[in-house]
C-alpha cells in the first residue's frame, strides 16, 4: 500500500470507508494500527496470519462459530451438549429483556461482539467493572447490537 492510499484512507470519513475492497480496507486498518504494510504473501505471526484468513479463508462454519448462540447448536450436533453452560434467555431486542426474572447473578451478551458484557452480580448491574443502573446497560446493549463487525472489521 502506498503512503498516498493511506492518506486517501485517513482522510475519508468511515461511511465512505465502506465503498473500499475488503482487502483495501484491511491493508488501511493493519497500517492505520501497525505502522507497516501487511505482508499478504508472507504472513508471519499470529495477527498477521489471522488476518490473512479473514481475506481468505471463506469457510460458512466461520460464521456459525463466531455467533454465541448459532455456536451452540454446532456443539451439540457434535455431541457436546453437556458442556454448554446454562442459557437463560435470547432475545431479539433490548426491550424484551425483563430484568426483573432474570437470575441475581448472570451475563448478558451480544452474540455477534468480544467483550461486549453486562455482568449482572448479586442483583448489582456492571459495565466494565463499575456499577451501573438497569437504563444504562439498556442502552450499552442497544448500540452493540447496533454494530456490524463486517463494517468496522471486514469479518
Amino acid at each position: 500500500m502506498s503512503a498516498i492510499q493511506h492518506l486517501i484512507y485517513r482522510c475519508i470519513s468511515r461511511k465512505m470507508r465502506r465503498l473500499l475492497s475488503d482487502k483495501t480496507w484491511i491493508e488501511c486498518e493493519w497500517r492505520d494500527r501497525t505502522g507497516v504494510d501487511i505482508d499478504w504473501k508472507n504472513p508471519r505471526g499470529f495477527n498477521e496470519k489471522t488476518t490473512w484468513l479473514k481475506l481468505h479463508d471463506r469457510n460458512p462454519l466461520l460464521t456459525v462459530c463466531a455467533d454465541k448462540y448459532a455456536v451452540r447448536e454446532y456443539v451439540k450436533s457434535k455431541g457436546l451438549g453437556k458442556i454448554l453452560n446454562e442459557l437463560h434467555g435470547v432475545y431479539d431486542s433490548v426491550a424484551a429483556i425483563d430484568f426483573d426474572r432474570l437470575p441475581d447473578s448472570c451475563v448478558l451478551k451480544a452474540t455477534h461482539g468480544s467483550g461486549w458484557n453486562v455482568i449482572i452480580k448479586n442483583g448489582e448491574v456492571l459495565i466494565a467493572k463499575k456499577v451501573r443502573d438497569i437504563k444504562t446497560a439498556q442502552r450499552r446493549l442497544k448500540t452493540w447490537l447496533g454494530k456490524s463487525q463486517y463494517i468496522r472489521y471486514r469479518e
